[in-house]
């Protein structure tokens, strides 16, 4: 079949690859805040754990430490990453309705982001990391081969089943990690022979903070997982009915337009994933999801030339 759209080459446009760039400088930036929470709530008072148990004259620092730095990730970390992950969020919408051909929702993403804040942005990612291999190709290019309509569904898909995964992939070791914690913390405490009333404030108070913001990972990443699995699942059930020809094409953009206001939605509001996870997964991942496209591209292929001779005679 030859080429009915243009997204393998509209995707990789100078001003697409632009956005990709900004918008990954924003999520860096909102993953240096979970990076600091992860320390400064994690880390640290493990090792205020330990210190007390050879200076015990810490222990009501080691308490002030972690009411302190509770309430500071509540009142300013916590707010800073979501302002930089909506920034983020609104520059990949543009992308995606630049590149997939949808029509702007204004009422749910309000105003396109500034050209000069994406340059700005893209700019100061390239410094870091000037060459554009990792931004081409997003989409699988085996959908060039689709009507827009179809090709649209197939790269939605893919959008949802990429943001499932890794989110579940690290959902599952930050709870190992919050699990080995702990035996870990009771540990600590049973070689240094402290009273229940030591234990609270030398150990247990100052590893509270990075027992809930551990809890409070997990649960978010899978809660996403979850919600990002039915609006996969909601695009298959679309993509069904667009190959059997059960929605018109105008159908087709509408029910696109309003799935893509779900998965902006959920980029708003997802918890951050880190880099280098991401990188750790992205060749096995890449491989299973331009699979799944050859397998649907192939699907509608074969749909669509039965229904051909029917509408030539």
């Amino acid at each position: 079949m030859d080429q009915q759209n243009q997204i393998p080459q509209r995707q990789n446009e100078p001003q697409e690859i632009e956005r990709h760039a900004a918008r990954r400088h924003l999520y860096k930036r909102a993953s240096l805040c979970v990076a600091a929470q992860m320390i400064f709530l994690v880390a640290a008072p493990l090792v205020w754990s330990v210190l007390i148990v050879f200076f015990p004259s810490l222990q009501i620092w080691a308490a002030l430490f972690g009411i302190t730095l509770s309430l500071l990730d509540a009142l300013f970390i916590d707010q800073f990453q979501k302002t930089l992950k909506g920034r983020a969020a609104k520059i990949q919408e543009a992308f995606d309705c630049g590149v997939l051909e949808l029509p702007w929702n204004k009422l749910k993403a309000g105003r396109q982001p500034d050209v000069e804040q994406v340059i700005e942005c893209s700019k100061k990612y390239r410094s870091r990391v000037p060459s554009d291999q990792e931004f081409r190709d997003w989409y699988p290019a085996v959908v060039g081969s689709l009507p827009p309509h179809l090709a649209r569904l197939v790269c939605q898909r893919t959008n949802c089943w990429w943001s499932s995964k890794l989110r579940r992939q690290f959902a599952t070791w930050i709870l190992v990690a919050v699990a080995l914690t702990g035996p870990t913390v009771f540990a600590i405490g049973l070689v240094g022979g402290m009273s229940l009333e030591k234990f609270v404030l030398a150990v247990l108070a100052p590893v509270l903070p990075a027992a809930l913001w551990g809890i409070r990972t997990v649960r978010s990443h899978f809660e996403s997982a979850e919600a990002t699995d039915r609006l996969a699942a909601h695009a298959e059930d679309l993509w069904e009915k667009a190959v059997k020809g059960d929605l018109s094409k105008a159908q087709c953009e509408r029910e696109a337009r309003a799935l893509q206001d779900e998965i902006f939605e959920r980029r708003k509001s997802d918890p951050i994933i880190f880099d280098w996870v991401y990188r750790v997964f992205r060749t096995s991942y890449e491989e299973q999801s331009r699979r799944s496209a050859d397998i649907l591209v192939a699907e509608a292929t074969a749909q669509l030339e039965r229904k051909s001779p029917r509408q030539e005679g």
